[in-house]
């Protein structure tokens, strides 16, 4: 123990501190060189102040110990289960003379022997075999990807076969049928062009009643305008203009007009890039 680890040392330490002798009874050549030893009462000082370091240490030591021992008391479970004297005959004569791994051994197969009794529990209430013909034998074993995906499809397809029939049978009631007459079935006709066959005949009359549209608009708005100006009898004397301002004039439209083709041209073709 610590304790005796610590006297120990003491008298090891105890041994060191006294004066070695030679046989005759006298001191070392050294000692005599140094003027001579320790006297007895340093001696007997450093002794005491030795046992007075031990007596401290054993002390700590001592406390230490006794606080191990508290804390051990304070968190060792209080709790004593109590068994009953029937319980305690039972484990005396279960456990008493067989080891344990012979225990192991003999739960492990009362467990298996209590699985074996199920199984053949269940079998015994399962009692139902369904009758399979040869046809059904022979066929191919379906695919995980049928038994999952694969009905879940057919299920889908059967619906809309379902929903498609009941449409079906929806319109069949629906017997009405408008009774056009002729010349409102030539009119649909004439108007639309079915009979050739062509739809761009039919942008092309778009085109054409439009144009004709505007040119009705025009006329009508051109005849309103000279009805109001039949009221107005004021006319401006004018002046024509010298020649060469007409020059100036004629020159300037054209040079507009180029721009504007070269803006267009521009716009429907790419730019190519310019020699450098």
């Amino acid at each position: 123990s610590r304790g005796n680890a610590v006297m120990d040392v003491a008298s090891f330490l105890s041994n060191l501190t006294q004066t070695p002798a030679n046989n005759n009874g006298r001191e070392s050549n050294e000692q005599k060189e140094n003027g001579g030893g320790v006297s007895e009462d340093e001696i007997l000082e450093r002794q005491k102040k030795f046992e007075t370091f031990l007596h401290r240490q054993q002390q700590i030591v001592k406390r230490k110990e006794d606080h191990i021992r508290m804390i051990t008391q304070a968190t060792a479970p209080k709790f004593q289960p109590k068994l009953s004297k029937k319980s305690i005959e039972i484990g005396e004569e279960k456990f008493s003379n067989i080891a344990f791994l012979d225990r192991v051994d003999k739960d492990v197969q009362k467990r298996l022997s209590s699985e074996q009794f199920q199984s053949v529990a269940l079998e015994k209430e399962c009692t139902f075999q369904p009758k399979i013909n040869e046809k059904s034998e022979k066929l191919r074993p379906r695919s995980a990807f049928e038994l999952s995906r694969g009905d879940l499809f057919r299920k889908e397809t059967n619906r809309r076969m379902l929903q498609m029939q009941t449409e079906q049978m929806e319109q069949a009631a629906l017997t009405f049928q408008p009774q056009l007459s002729s010349y409102a079935q030539s009119m649909g006709r004439s108007k639309l062009q079915l009979n050739s066959g062509d739809p761009s005949q039919f942008l092309d009359w778009y085109k054409e009643k439009t144009n004709e549209k505007e040119n009705q608009r025009q006329q009508e708005m051109k005849r309103r305008e000279e009805e109001a100006s039949k009221d107005c009898t004021f006319s401006p004397k004018t002046i024509d203009c010298p020649e060469y301002v007409r020059r100036i004039a004629r020159s300037m439209s054209i040079v507009k007009n180029a721009r504007v083709n070269a803006d267009a041209q521009s716009v429907g073709e790419p730019e190519r890039p310019e020699w450098r």
